[in-house]
Order: C-alpha cells, then structure tokens, then sequence
C-alpha cells in the first residue's frame, strides 16, 4: 500500500483569535437546556474498575452522601451511565 502524503502549510491553517473562541463559547452557554441534574454518590467505588473512580472523580464526587448539581448535557449523562449503579439521580 503506498503512503499517502499530507501536507500542510502553515499558511493554510485557520487561525482563531481569542475573541471567536469566546463568542462561540458563551453562545453555546446560551443555547444549553437549563435543566440540571442533582447527582449523590450512594456506594463506595472500592473494588470496582478504574474508569468507574475516574468518572466519579471527574462528576465532582468521591465519598458516599456527597451531591452535585451539573448541567444536564450529554457529557455528563454519559458520566453518570457508567457510574448509575454508584449514584443516585434527581432532576432538579
């Protein structure tokens, strides 16, 4: 199989000042359904796979009782499946 080629110059690359990036950051903000979700941890993450504690850890938790409300976006839906046997959910 031949290799394919690319390149690239420099020239060609888009670039994005800082004052796009914040305009398309904040009208992404806006735009979020404001429904937010109230997520407690109810069991331990001992004994369980890695990927479960990193989920935990990264929707803010990490002792049982504890509670966060995050925005209810598919990031965070995706987080709190691999953990739903771990947390309780409340819509908020």
């Amino acid at each position: 199989m031949p290799k394919k080629a690319v390149n690239v110059k420099p020239s060609a690359k888009k670039k994005k000042s800082l004052g796009e990036g914040k305009a398309v950051e904040t009208t992404l903000e806006k735009s979020v359904a404001t429904a937010k979700l109230k997520i407690t941890q109810v069991k331990s993450f001992i004994g369980r796979k890695g990927g479960q504690e990193l989920s935990l850890r990264a929707l803010g938790l990490g002792r049982i009782g504890k509670s966060r409300v995050l925005l209810d976006v598919p990031e965070t839906r995706g987080l709190v499946d691999r953990v739903k046997h771990l947390v309780t959910i409340e819509v908020v």
